[in-house]
């Protein structure tokens, strides 16, 4: 049996998190069916080769510079040699099988480009990972969102992804987490030079790849099975996630600004979604 798909991590000062994601797969997973390649993007902290001496079958790159999440794992696709991409966090890890699944998804459905799964924190509640792209007119309908209160949960759930969907059943969506991204690795030729868009450091570039393998044909696809944890920011330091944050809006008006060339659409956009961005940050610390 030939290996049919190429796991990639980034290892980035999260050395336990990763061991611990490692010994997941390859708990839950049957190992002919992958290879493992962790990427270790110049940490500052611990020795990446103790991954080797844990687990001596994975491929260990060692980056000589923090070159970003699509940096790293543009350069762990260069050394893949599988039909198949999966693209794991280090700060995920398995509870059970959680593959197959997808990767049967992507093998009987050649429109399918991206294929993800359920994510969820590690008390198991739901981490919104089918999501839609962002719009005027979503924006304006969660701000007013008790309008949809009547709306049976199907057709508001499908409509409002971001907010009203609880992961519960498979669907076709507009983007997912780059925690858990599985696609096909000869795809990357309808791409920009033949790889993942690495122009954002950190945070939007799974949103943006989902678009760019849209506008090349290609569908992104959710699982409600298997569940996948998700410990989420494991590599952030707490005093950066203010600063990451104002990254993440930022690069969420990048996109939408690729997403819609009206400039009349991009300027409504921001003055609703920054306006709204900060009025929840305001609330939050009067709360405090």
């Amino acid at each position: 049996m030939s290996k049919q798909l190429s796991i990639i991590i980034i290892n980035y000062n999260t050395l336990a998190l990763t061991k611990q994601c490692i010994a997941s797969i390859f708990r839950h997973c049957n190992e002919e069916l992958f290879e493992l390649i962790v990427v270790d993007n110049a940490s500052t902290k611990d020795d990446p080769t103790d991954l080797i001496r844990e687990f001596p079958t994975i491929k260990l790159i060692k980056n000589n510079i923090n070159n970003g999440f699509a940096g790293g794992n543009n350069l762990g696709i260069a050394h893949a040699s599988t039909p198949h991409i999966l693209l794991l966090n280090s700060d995920t890890y398995f509870k059970e099988e959680a593959l197959v699944n997808a990767l049967t998804i992507l093998q009987e459905n050649p429109t399918i480009g991206v294929v993800s799964v359920q994510l969820v924190y590690e008390n198991g509640v739901y981490q919104n990972n089918a999501r839609s792209f962002r719009s005027i007119t979503k924006e304006i309908l969660e701000i007013n969102r008790y309008l949809l209160a009547l709306v049976p949960y199907k057709v508001r759930s499908q409509y409002m992804l971001n907010q009203f969907f609880r992961g519960d059943y498979n669907t076709p969506c507009d983007w997912v987490s780059g925690a858990y991204f599985m696609f096909r690795k000869k795809d990357l030729l309808v791409l920009k030079d033949h790889r993942l868009d690495d122009r954002f450091f950190m945070y939007g570039e799974d949103h943006l790849w989902c678009y760019q393998f849209k506008k090349a044909g290609f569908s992104t696809y959710y699982l409600s099975a298997p569940k996948v944890v998700h410990i989420a920011n494991a590599s952030t330091d707490r005093s950066k996630l203010k600063q990451l944050q104002s990254t993440m809006l930022q690069h969420e008006l990048i996109i939408f600004n690729e997403i819609n060339r009206s400039k009349i659409k991009q300027i409504v956009f921001k003055v609703l979604f920054t306006t709204k961005v900060k009025m929840r940050e305001f609330l939050k610390n009067f709360l405090k």
